[in-house]
């Protein structure tokens, strides 16, 4: 009873505080054809008062005349509202507009009701409206974002449902609505200790240094989707950075494009940078962190080849005294998006092409029957796809050594009818202390594929054919279709669910890295450091056509091998300075960089081929053969100063030379200058 009473008191004290400062605060107004916000505007100025409304109830059209003097904001809206639609519910300094309508309105139980939140989001600190928060119902696409004013009015159909605070510089919140309509909210800045030091690929700085568009990402932003590749990954974390999957292969790789396309004939990929080191191999799960390099500021000391950016990629080290085992499921699914396309079904197809022949002619092109009829091509086309990821990593220190062994098997079932991909990957990071001054590190990375992918038709196929057409006899075997075959009515006379049956597009493949980094501590102000690269990659494809399908009689089934291998080999060696001068501070690094590659492929289809047998060798003609091999190399020279004063006032200035042997004698250097400066404007004062 006590209990109960203490919060009756308080209530109350709370009621009476709020109608207090309503009719305590006056309010003097004098506005002459304006909009209602306007109104809204000038009461706040001249109170403690916050008004929230929804836009749509306001009529941005209407104009208004008010003119009062010493009075309560209750007599100003009582005016300002009266013979109109709108209300308004004060409560403490909080005015909520609502439509006269949502006052005390039965409603009822068939029917689902709106439940509008509104409030305001304003910065923890100092109080101030923040504009531009995005403010997002958790479990959905849904959401809105803050005004120039700092406030959001957001429609839900749950009263109870959960919303996302989040602004670039701000920590993010997440707040159970629990019924109320009107949700204030103060975002704490994101203090994140600018020492924190950022891998930049030949350097590290930290984050107070940095002069240009950078973006870090680290495992737990990253690890949140299964996937092959960190494109996907990638997708909708980094702004300025696009993700487009083009073809939905198992397994395929994204285009990646960092703020666009700057050209039209060369490549627009980023430059990946792993470890350290130009190019390399790495499973997802191996990533520590990733660096997003985005501007010139930030590519210049990578030159021509990071015109579309640098993808700067650490993989994980062993730390800790203590071996650290960790084991990771993952599950998803996959499954085609086709928006708001939809295919007719046999008897919408039939009433259609109906009105396209006469009476007569109907029933022997379009018989009754085919109205009867309704197969799914796209049911049996595509499926759910599964997809799996186990990994198993062991990190640790012990004595001088430090270890990481990481591995991890991918499985991924295609949408598309026969379509699979499935990886196999290892690495092993270890690094030697040889002494206080000379470390050694050593990074093998190991990862071996195979594929399974659709032949051409496959996919055209599964949209372009009729639902009178069924692909499996009465025994549910598939059907045989070519020129002779009756009671087909799709315009290719050929059944793509048999081919598939027989044909097969396979894929393997396997790639070796392998690192060798050598960090010397001369002195106390100046380093060396030499880091190397040898990785080797095989692939191997086959496309066979059975000799039992439509495609394969002609020729008598026809098999395509294919194989390829490369070797990368890279090496960087450089010196880096570091040296304070009271409170000047210089950073710099001097290298050279050489890189060779070498390419070879050959590839031959035979005709004739029994069935049963995949090889070469059985086939009765020799049909053609082919082959290429390429080499190449690249020579940089690079080097980059770093200067703070007072660790405020930063200036980065960059300079590379590329040589490559792609280009003539005479046009083979490029020069690639580039510059950066920042002011850490939190530091004075």
């Amino acid at each position: 009873m006590k209990i109960s009473a203490f919060f009756i008191i308080v209530g109350a004290i709370q009621v009476i505080a709020g109608t207090s400062y309503a009719q305590e605060t006056k309010l003097n107004l004098d506005l002459q054809q304006v909009a209602i916000k306007q109104v809204f505007e000038a009461i706040e100025s001249q109170s403690e008062f916050i008004i929230f409304y929804n836009d749509k109830d306001i009529d941005k059209e209407n104009k208004v005349n008010i003119s009062l003097s010493n009075v309560t904001v209750e007599t100003v809206l009582d005016s300002l509202f009266n013979h109109t639609l709108l209300s308004y519910d004060i409560i403490d300094r909080q005015i909520v507009i609502i439509p006269k309508n949502d006052i005390k309105t039965p409603v009822s139980t068939k029917q689902s009701k709106k439940h509008t939140v509104m409030g305001l989001v304003t910065d923890a600190k100092n109080q101030t409206p923040l504009p531009g928060v995005n403010i997002s119902i958790k479990g959905t696409f849904l959401g809105t974002s803050t005004g120039a004013d700092g406030k959001y009015a957001l429609e839900l159909d749950d009263s109870n449902a959960t919303l996302k605070f989040s602004s670039v510089g701000y920590i993010s919140q997440e707040i159970a609505i629990n019924g109320k309509t009107i949700l204030n909210v103060a975002l704490e800045e994101d203090t994140r200790n600018l020492d924190e030091v950022v891998v930049m690929g030949y350097s590290e700085k930290s984050l107070n240094e940095i002069s240009s568009s950078v973006r870090v990402l680290g495992s737990e932003e990253l690890m949140d989707v299964t996937a092959a590749n960190i494109g996907t990954m990638l997708q909708g974390k980094v702004s300025g950075v696009q993700v487009v999957n083009n073809g939905g292969s198992p397994g395929a790789a994204p285009e990646i494009r960092i703020r666009g396309t700057g050209s039209i004939s060369a490549s627009a990929q980023p430059l990946y940078v792993v470890d350290g080191i130009i190019g390399g191999d790495f499973s997802p799960n191996d990533v520590e962190t990733i660096t997003v390099l985005k501007d010139a500021g930030a590519t210049g000391l990578y030159g021509s080849r990071a015109a579309g950016g640098v993808i700067i990629v650490t993989t994980k080290k062993g730390v800790g005294d203590k071996m650290q085992v960790n084991l990771k499921t993952s599950t998803g699914l996959r499954q085609i998006s086709n928006g708001n396309f939809q295919l007719m079904n046999g008897p919408e197809l039939y009433d259609m092409q109906r009105s396209l022949f006469s009476p007569s002619t109907l029933p022997l092109i379009r018989p009754l029957k085919l109205k009867e009829r309704d197969f799914d091509w796209i049911n049996e086309s595509f499926h759910r796809g599964l997809i799996q990821d186990y990994y198993l990593s062991i990190a640790g220190k012990s004595n001088k050594i430090s270890y990481y062994f990481g591995a991890d098997v991918y499985d991924e079932e295609g949408t598309l009818l026969n379509t699979d991909f499935r990886r196999f990957s290892f690495r092993s990071n270890l690094k030697y202390e040889i002494s206080d001054r000379i470390n050694l590190s050593t990074n093998l990375n190991i990862s071996k594929s195979t594929n399974t992918t659709y032949q051409y038709n496959s996919l055209y196929d599964a949209y372009l054919y009729l639902p009178w057409d069924n692909p499996y006899d009465a025994d549910g075997n598939p059907r045989f279709i070519d020129a002779t075959s009756s009671d087909w009515y799709s315009r290719d006379k050929r059944n793509y669910v048999h081919s598939s049956t027989y044909n097969s597009d396979q894929g393997k493949g396997l790639a070796v890295n392998g690192d060798v980094v050598l960090n010397i501590r001369m002195t106390d102000c100046l380093s060396f450091s030499s880091s190397n690269r040898l990785a080797i990659g095989t692939g191997w494809f086959q496309s066979l056509v059975d000799p039992r399908v439509k495609e394969g009689i002609a020729t008598g089934g026809s098999l395509y091998n294919s194989n390829d291998y490369s070797s990368y080999a890279i090496t960087s060696n450089m010196f880096k300075l570091k040296k304070d001068f009271g409170e000047h501070s210089f950073k710099g690094l001097l290298g050279i960089e050489t890189e060779k590659n070498y390419y070879e492929f050959i590839g031959a289809t035979g005709q004739g081929i029994p069935v049963g047998l995949t090889i070469l060798n059985a086939a009765s003609v020799p049909f053609t053969v082919t082959g290429t091999r390429t080499e190449s190399a690249f020579t940089s020279g690079f080097s980059q100063l770093n200067y703070n004063y007072r660790s405020r006032y930063f200036l980065t200035l960059s300079y590379r030379m590329d040589g490559s042997s792609k280009f003539g004698e005479n046009n083979r250097w490029g020069s690639f200058p580039s510059a950066a400066a920042s002011w850490l404007i939190s530091e004075e004062g």
